[in-house]
């Protein structure tokens, strides 16, 4: 729960900057937090080597969520249906 707390505000303060956010050096499951706060529209802005450093994360939950977000942008499926809320990621 604390991690759902911080990674809300620590979105909200560096949503326009969302690859440099990454960048910083923080525990696993808080990035695999502000993956799930972070809209498809700010997702689609990352880099390729953002997107990379993500999909080589070693915890599986950064891993598993940053592929769901990728598979978002090629569905035509309407928000509420967007494959993290199918699948409950």
């Amino acid at each position: 729960m604390t991690y759902d707390y911080a990674a809300r505000a620590i979105y909200e303060l560096g949503r326009d900057r969302l690859g440099e956010l990454f960048e910083i050096a923080m525990p696993p499951m808080l990035v695999a937090r502000i993956l799930l706060w972070a809209k498809d529209k700010v997702f689609r802005g990352l880099s390729d080597a953002s997107i990379s450093q993500l999909l080589q994360s070693g915890e599986y939950s950064v891993r598993k969520k940053c592929s769901a977000k990728i598979c978002n942008q090629f569905t035509e499926s309407s928000p509420t249906t967007n494959a993290i809320k199918v699948y409950d990621i």
